[in-house]
């Protein structure tokens, strides 16, 4: 969720879609807390990217295989993006 604090919204689906990859891999999910967190979040970025964007960026994530996820989620974040804290309702 730190790419969701930094305000990237499209980064944060995809990680968001690599975690459910991942959950689904294993035959797992996330504890209700984190899944009620998580469902805020979502909720948050629909409101930004619009249901059009937030499904293709999930799809792009889904698709990430272990490997590519965890160096998706390591680069740094890209210039420019918005600084400002997205905060879910």
């Amino acid at each position: 969720m730190a790419a969701l604090g930094l305000g990237d919204c499209e980064r944060a689906t995809r990680l968001f879609g690599a975690g459910q990859a991942a959950y689904d891999r294993i035959g797992g999910s996330p504890s209700a807390v984190d899944l009620a967190r998580y469902d805020d979040a979502l909720a948050a970025v629909r409101r930004e990217l619009g249901d059009e964007r937030l499904e293709q960026a999930l799809r792009e994530g889904r698709a990430f295989s272990v490997e590519q996820a965890v160096a998706y989620a390591l680069e740094p974040t890209r210039a420019g993006a918005p600084t400002e804290t997205i905060a879910p309702s």
